[in-house]
């Protein structure tokens, strides 16, 4: 049995998730979360909440996911109805699109389940960078905490692409 300090455990996992370098994200940067394949609805919320507030922190766009883009084109073609005020109209943009995916899955091949995801260049379709967490039975919360510290190493150098910056 080895003895290893906190500190050394957290330097060694710091040093296994490493940033990735800006010449090798697109531009601009557009990230968006595909299906997560197999997830518990809670896990894939809590990801998908951490997912969306480290990107707007880090000030990378991220856009929509596919049943809100349906919710709001739903609501545009009510609108556009003509049953709708103009004055009460929600004025919508165009679409930005992707060109970072983030998919995931849980992998139960090894002796502990881990939730991986994979973070990929959708006009290269190049793997950018992959995150493994340890899936628990009180996983929701630490995953969060987890997932937050391994967004922001990996993307430590990634261009900042605030959504408000596209014409």
């Amino acid at each position: 049995m080895l003895d290893v300090s906190p500190k050394q455990l957290t330097k060694a996992y710091q040093a296994a998730t490493h940033s990735i370098p800006a010449e090798r994200w697109p531009h601009p940067l557009v990230v968006q979360v595909a299906k997560l394949q197999g997830f518990p609805t809670v896990l894939e919320e809590v990801i998908e909440a951490s997912l969306a507030k480290h990107f707007l922190q880090a000030q990378i766009c991220f856009v929509a996911d596919d049943p809100t883009k349906s919710r709001i084109i739903e609501e545009q073609q009510f609108q556009l109805s003509g049953r709708v005020h103009d004055s009460q109209q929600v004025a919508l943009g165009r679409w930005i699109p992707a060109t970072v995916l983030i998919t995931g899955n849980i992998d139960t091949t090894q002796t502990a389940a881990e939730v991986v995801l994979q973070v990929s260049s959708i006009p290269s379709g190049e793997v950018l960078g992959t995150i493994r967490l340890p899936v628990t039975p009180t996983t929701a919360f630490p995953m969060a905490s987890m997932l937050s510290e391994d967004l922001r190493l990996i993307t430590a150098q990634a261009p900042k692409t605030p959504c408000g910056s596209f014409p």
